[in-house]
Protein backbone atom coordinates (compact mmCIF):
# COMPACT_ATOMS: atom_id res chain seq x y z
CA UNK A 1 0.00 0.00 0.00
CA UNK A 2 1.34 3.30 -0.84
CA UNK A 3 0.74 7.07 -0.46
CA UNK A 4 1.64 10.17 -2.11
CA UNK A 5 2.08 13.59 0.09
CA UNK A 6 2.33 17.06 -0.94
CA UNK A 7 6.12 16.83 -1.22
CA UNK A 8 5.61 14.88 -4.61
CA UNK A 9 7.26 12.09 -1.64
CA UNK A 10 6.48 8.86 -2.19
CA UNK A 11 6.11 6.56 1.33
CA UNK A 12 5.06 3.04 2.55
CA UNK A 13 3.27 1.81 5.47
CA UNK A 14 5.91 1.07 8.44
CA UNK A 15 6.58 -2.67 8.78
CA UNK A 16 6.90 -2.78 12.32
CA UNK A 17 8.95 -6.47 12.12
CA UNK A 18 12.21 -5.67 13.58
CA UNK A 19 14.86 -7.53 12.20
CA UNK A 20 14.43 -5.46 8.94
CA UNK A 21 16.01 -2.46 11.54
CA UNK A 22 19.41 -1.85 11.67
CA UNK A 23 19.11 -0.11 15.23
CA UNK A 24 16.60 -0.79 17.96
CA UNK A 25 16.12 0.79 20.46
CA UNK A 26 17.47 -0.09 24.32
CA UNK A 27 15.09 0.91 26.65
CA UNK A 28 15.15 0.66 30.48
CA UNK A 29 12.37 1.20 33.18
CA UNK A 30 15.31 1.79 35.63
CA UNK A 31 16.08 5.56 36.09
CA UNK A 32 19.94 5.12 37.37
CA UNK A 33 20.47 3.36 33.88
CA UNK A 34 18.72 6.26 31.86
CA UNK A 35 21.01 8.58 34.09
CA UNK A 36 24.08 6.61 32.85
CA UNK A 37 23.16 6.21 29.13
CA UNK A 38 22.07 10.26 29.10
CA UNK A 39 25.51 11.04 30.78
CA UNK A 40 27.35 8.59 28.35
CA UNK A 41 25.83 10.28 25.39
CA UNK A 42 25.71 13.65 25.98
CA UNK A 43 28.43 14.25 28.73
CA UNK A 44 31.79 11.71 28.99
CA UNK A 45 31.77 10.78 25.43
CA UNK A 46 31.90 14.26 24.33
CA UNK A 47 33.59 15.60 27.22
CA UNK A 48 36.73 12.84 26.29
CA UNK A 49 36.29 13.19 22.52
CA UNK A 50 36.97 17.16 22.52
CA UNK A 51 39.67 16.61 24.95
CA UNK A 52 41.17 13.52 22.72
CA UNK A 53 41.27 15.93 19.32
CA UNK A 54 43.01 18.82 21.22
CA UNK A 55 45.68 16.53 22.29
CA UNK A 56 46.09 15.48 18.31
CA UNK A 57 46.19 18.59 17.24
CA UNK A 58 48.78 19.78 19.47
CA UNK A 59 51.02 16.72 18.82
CA UNK A 60 50.97 17.18 15.11
CA UNK A 61 51.89 20.96 15.95
CA UNK A 62 54.69 19.69 17.48
CA UNK A 63 55.77 17.28 14.92
CA UNK A 64 55.31 19.80 11.96
CA UNK A 65 57.64 22.27 14.02
CA UNK A 66 60.12 18.37 14.57
CA UNK A 67 59.71 17.90 10.68
CA UNK A 68 58.98 14.23 9.42
CA UNK A 69 62.67 13.41 8.53
CA UNK A 70 62.48 10.28 11.09
CA UNK A 71 59.72 7.29 10.62
CA UNK A 72 58.76 7.41 14.14
CA UNK A 73 57.29 10.74 13.58
CA UNK A 74 55.41 9.55 10.68
CA UNK A 75 53.77 7.05 12.78
CA UNK A 76 52.99 8.84 15.29
CA UNK A 77 51.02 11.61 13.37
CA UNK A 78 49.49 9.06 11.43
CA UNK A 79 47.83 7.41 15.20
CA UNK A 80 47.15 11.35 15.82
CA UNK A 81 45.20 11.14 12.70
CA UNK A 82 43.38 7.95 12.76
CA UNK A 83 42.54 8.79 16.44
CA UNK A 84 40.76 12.04 15.61
CA UNK A 85 38.88 10.08 12.85
CA UNK A 86 37.65 7.64 15.36
CA UNK A 87 37.22 10.51 18.35
CA UNK A 88 34.47 13.00 15.20
CA UNK A 89 32.78 9.36 14.25
CA UNK A 90 32.40 8.39 17.63
CA UNK A 91 30.12 11.47 18.23
CA UNK A 92 27.42 10.31 15.47
CA UNK A 93 24.63 13.16 16.03
CA UNK A 94 22.70 11.41 13.48
CA UNK A 95 22.49 8.45 15.16
CA UNK A 96 21.93 10.46 18.65
CA UNK A 97 19.46 12.14 16.56
CA UNK A 98 17.50 8.92 15.07
CA UNK A 99 17.24 6.80 18.65
CA UNK A 100 17.87 9.08 21.68
CA UNK A 101 15.24 11.72 21.20
CA UNK A 102 12.62 9.38 22.93
CA UNK A 103 12.02 7.33 19.27
CA UNK A 104 13.48 5.47 16.78
CA UNK A 105 13.45 7.89 13.28
CA UNK A 106 13.80 10.85 12.09
CA UNK A 107 10.66 12.46 12.47
CA UNK A 108 11.56 15.27 9.66
CA UNK A 109 11.15 16.35 6.26
CA UNK A 110 12.40 13.90 3.42
CA UNK A 111 15.54 16.11 2.63
CA UNK A 112 16.02 16.63 6.26
CA UNK A 113 16.02 13.08 6.96
CA UNK A 114 18.64 12.54 4.02
CA UNK A 115 20.99 14.63 4.84
CA UNK A 116 20.70 13.18 8.70
CA UNK A 117 21.79 9.41 7.23
CA UNK A 118 24.01 10.90 4.44
CA UNK A 119 25.66 12.08 8.41
CA UNK A 120 25.11 9.01 9.93
CA UNK A 121 26.84 6.87 7.03
CA UNK A 122 29.63 9.24 7.24
CA UNK A 123 30.62 9.29 11.08
CA UNK A 124 30.35 5.40 11.26
CA UNK A 125 32.70 5.20 8.23
CA UNK A 126 34.97 7.09 10.26
CA UNK A 127 34.36 5.37 13.38
CA UNK A 128 35.15 1.83 11.70
CA UNK A 129 38.57 3.36 10.31
CA UNK A 130 39.22 5.04 12.88
CA UNK A 131 39.19 2.30 15.29
CA UNK A 132 40.82 -0.17 13.44
CA UNK A 133 43.55 2.49 12.15
CA UNK A 134 43.94 2.83 15.77
CA UNK A 135 44.62 -0.42 16.89
CA UNK A 136 46.85 -1.22 14.21
CA UNK A 137 49.33 1.72 14.17
CA UNK A 138 50.83 0.82 17.56
CA UNK A 139 52.03 -2.09 15.68
CA UNK A 140 53.76 0.23 13.33
CA UNK A 141 55.83 2.18 16.17
CA UNK A 142 56.31 -1.27 18.34
CA UNK A 143 58.30 -2.70 15.55
CA UNK A 144 60.08 0.92 14.94
CA UNK A 145 61.17 0.61 18.06
CA UNK A 146 62.18 -2.66 18.54
CA UNK A 147 64.77 -2.75 15.82
CA UNK A 148 65.87 0.96 17.12
CA UNK A 149 67.21 -0.81 19.71
CA UNK A 150 68.32 -4.46 18.60
CA UNK A 151 69.70 -3.21 15.46
CA UNK A 152 70.37 0.69 15.52
CA UNK A 153 72.37 0.98 13.29
CA UNK A 154 70.29 -0.67 10.28
CA UNK A 155 67.32 1.58 11.81
CA UNK A 156 68.17 3.94 8.96
CA UNK A 157 68.17 1.36 6.16
CA UNK A 158 65.70 -0.78 7.59
CA UNK A 159 62.49 1.71 8.09
CA UNK A 160 63.13 4.62 6.33
CA UNK A 161 60.51 7.68 5.98
CA UNK A 162 59.65 6.24 2.42
CA UNK A 163 58.67 3.21 3.68
CA UNK A 164 56.97 4.17 6.76
CA UNK A 165 54.84 6.66 4.14
CA UNK A 166 54.19 3.64 1.98
CA UNK A 167 53.33 1.90 4.71
CA UNK A 168 50.87 4.22 5.97
CA UNK A 169 49.26 4.82 2.75
CA UNK A 170 48.35 0.75 1.82
CA UNK A 171 46.90 1.22 5.60
CA UNK A 172 44.94 4.15 4.94
CA UNK A 173 43.84 2.78 1.39
CA UNK A 174 43.00 -0.73 2.29
CA UNK A 175 39.84 0.33 4.64
CA UNK A 176 37.71 2.17 1.47
CA UNK A 177 36.51 -1.43 0.31
CA UNK A 178 36.04 -2.46 4.04
CA UNK A 179 33.90 0.97 4.40
CA UNK A 180 31.84 0.29 1.16
CA UNK A 181 30.85 -3.08 2.15
CA UNK A 182 29.79 -1.54 5.63
CA UNK A 183 27.80 1.15 3.75
CA UNK A 184 25.58 -1.66 1.62
CA UNK A 185 24.51 -2.97 5.01
CA UNK A 186 22.09 -0.60 5.39
CA UNK A 187 19.52 1.68 3.31
CA UNK A 188 17.83 4.59 4.18
CA UNK A 189 13.46 4.19 3.73
CA UNK A 190 11.39 6.91 4.11
CA UNK A 191 7.57 5.46 5.68
CA UNK A 192 4.59 6.13 7.16
CA UNK A 193 3.83 4.88 10.96
CA UNK A 194 -0.11 4.69 11.19
CA UNK A 195 0.63 4.94 14.61
CA UNK A 196 1.76 8.31 14.50
CA UNK A 197 0.47 9.53 11.44
CA UNK A 198 3.92 10.99 10.80
CA UNK A 199 6.59 10.57 7.61
CA UNK A 200 9.31 8.86 9.23
CA UNK A 201 12.96 8.23 8.05
CA UNK A 202 14.34 4.99 9.23
CA UNK A 203 17.96 2.98 8.67
CA UNK A 204 16.84 -0.47 7.52
CA UNK A 205 19.27 -3.53 6.76
CA UNK A 206 20.37 -4.23 3.53
CA UNK A 207 19.03 -7.05 2.01
CA UNK A 208 22.50 -7.89 1.82
CA UNK A 209 23.22 -8.52 5.40
CA UNK A 210 19.54 -10.22 5.59
CA UNK A 211 20.03 -12.57 2.40
CA UNK A 212 23.86 -13.22 3.31
CA UNK A 213 24.09 -13.48 7.15
CA UNK A 214 27.35 -15.74 7.46
CA UNK A 215 29.18 -13.50 4.84
CA UNK A 216 28.58 -10.71 7.20
CA UNK A 217 29.63 -12.65 10.06
CA UNK A 218 32.76 -13.76 8.84
CA UNK A 219 34.07 -10.66 7.39
CA UNK A 220 33.27 -8.98 10.94
CA UNK A 221 34.67 -11.67 12.88
CA UNK A 222 38.14 -11.51 10.71
CA UNK A 223 38.30 -7.94 11.17
CA UNK A 224 37.92 -7.93 14.73
CA UNK A 225 40.84 -10.66 14.91
CA UNK A 226 42.97 -8.55 12.32
CA UNK A 227 42.69 -5.03 14.32
CA UNK A 228 41.99 -6.51 18.07
CA UNK A 229 43.93 -9.60 19.35
CA UNK A 230 46.49 -9.69 16.58
CA UNK A 231 47.96 -6.12 16.93
CA UNK A 232 47.63 -5.96 20.74
CA UNK A 233 49.79 -9.57 21.14
CA UNK A 234 52.43 -8.37 18.37
CA UNK A 235 52.68 -5.10 20.30
CA UNK A 236 53.16 -6.72 24.06
CA UNK A 237 55.63 -8.66 22.58
CA UNK A 238 57.62 -6.22 21.31
CA UNK A 239 57.31 -3.73 24.32
CA UNK A 240 58.40 -6.94 26.41
CA UNK A 241 61.35 -7.42 23.80
CA UNK A 242 62.60 -4.17 24.19
CA UNK A 243 62.24 -3.98 28.01
CA UNK A 244 63.85 -6.62 28.59
CA UNK A 245 66.30 -5.03 26.10
CA UNK A 246 67.21 -2.01 28.74
CA UNK A 247 66.85 -4.59 31.71
CA UNK A 248 69.86 -6.05 30.26
CA UNK A 249 71.60 -2.51 29.19
CA UNK A 250 71.14 -1.22 32.54
CA UNK A 251 72.56 -4.06 34.80
CA UNK A 252 75.80 -4.53 32.69
CA UNK A 253 76.18 -0.63 33.49
CA UNK A 254 75.53 -1.42 37.27
CA UNK A 255 78.35 -4.30 36.70
CA UNK A 256 80.78 -2.22 35.14
CA UNK A 257 80.56 0.95 37.74
CA UNK A 258 80.23 -1.68 41.12
CA UNK A 259 83.01 -3.75 39.04
CA UNK A 260 84.94 -0.70 38.36
CA UNK A 261 84.05 2.03 40.34
CA UNK A 262 87.43 4.32 39.17
CA UNK A 263 87.07 3.94 35.60
CA UNK A 264 84.71 6.28 33.47
CA UNK A 265 82.38 4.14 31.22
CA UNK A 266 83.77 3.38 27.77
CA UNK A 267 82.68 6.47 24.63
CA UNK A 268 80.65 4.39 21.95
CA UNK A 269 82.53 5.81 18.83
CA UNK A 270 80.39 3.44 16.86
CA UNK A 271 78.95 6.38 15.00
CA UNK A 272 81.31 8.75 15.46
CA UNK A 273 84.07 6.81 13.28
CA UNK A 274 82.34 6.95 10.67
CA UNK A 275 82.73 10.95 10.52
CA UNK A 276 85.87 11.32 12.54
CA UNK A 277 89.19 9.96 12.86
CA UNK A 278 90.78 9.49 15.68
CA UNK A 279 94.20 8.91 16.86
CA UNK A 280 96.54 8.73 19.58
CA UNK A 281 99.08 12.05 20.22
CA UNK A 282 102.33 10.97 20.54
CA UNK A 283 104.50 11.37 24.08
CA UNK A 284 106.93 13.85 22.78
CA UNK A 285 104.91 16.64 22.04
CA UNK A 286 105.25 17.60 26.36
CA UNK A 287 103.21 19.69 27.61
CA UNK A 288 102.68 22.04 24.49
CA UNK A 289 99.34 24.01 23.97
CA UNK A 290 97.02 22.88 20.76
CA UNK A 291 98.38 24.57 17.84
CA UNK A 292 96.54 24.54 14.63
CA UNK A 293 97.68 21.94 11.81
CA UNK A 294 96.61 21.98 8.21
CA UNK A 295 93.20 22.12 8.78
CA UNK A 296 93.56 19.37 11.86
CA UNK A 297 92.76 20.31 15.71
CA UNK A 298 96.42 18.43 17.39
CA UNK A 299 95.32 18.70 21.08
CA UNK A 300 97.50 17.99 24.59
CA UNK A 301 98.66 14.21 25.14
CA UNK A 302 96.50 11.82 25.85
CA UNK A 303 93.47 13.92 23.95
CA UNK A 304 92.58 13.21 20.51
CA UNK A 305 93.50 14.81 17.08
CA UNK A 306 90.10 15.18 14.44
CA UNK A 307 89.62 15.86 11.03
CA UNK A 308 87.90 19.11 10.74
CA UNK A 309 86.93 18.63 7.25
CA UNK A 310 84.94 15.57 7.69
CA UNK A 311 83.75 16.47 11.11
CA UNK A 312 82.36 19.95 12.02
CA UNK A 313 83.56 20.16 15.58
CA UNK A 314 85.14 18.92 18.46
CA UNK A 315 81.73 19.07 20.01
CA UNK A 316 80.85 15.65 18.99
CA UNK A 317 84.08 14.24 21.30
CA UNK A 318 85.11 16.54 23.71
CA UNK A 319 82.11 18.92 24.14
CA UNK A 320 81.47 22.12 25.24
CA UNK A 321 84.89 22.46 26.81
CA UNK A 322 86.60 21.03 23.97
CA UNK A 323 84.99 23.92 21.56
CA UNK A 324 86.16 26.60 23.62
CA UNK A 325 89.47 25.46 23.68
CA UNK A 326 89.33 25.11 19.92
CA UNK A 327 87.97 28.40 19.03
CA UNK A 328 90.79 30.05 21.08
CA UNK A 329 93.23 27.92 19.66
CA UNK A 330 92.37 28.95 15.74
CA UNK A 331 92.01 32.74 16.94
Amino acid sequence: MKMSLEANVTVSLWTPDAKYFYYTRFSSSNATVKTLIYILTFVAIPAISLLGIVGNVLTACVLRRQGFKRSYNIFILALAISDTIFLVGVNNVAKIIYDRTGRIGFYLSHSSSMILYALHALCNGMEVDGKFMSMILPAFVSLERFIAVYFPLHLKNLVTCRRAKVAVAILFISWIPVNIYFLLLFRFEYVLDPVNNKSVGYIMRSDLMLNRPDVYKTISGFLFIVSGPIPVIFVSIMCMAVGAKIQIARKQTLFQIVTFPNCKPRMNLSRMESRTEVLQENNNLGNKTSTLQSGHVTLKPGHFKVDTKRNDSAFNILGPRGQTETRETQE
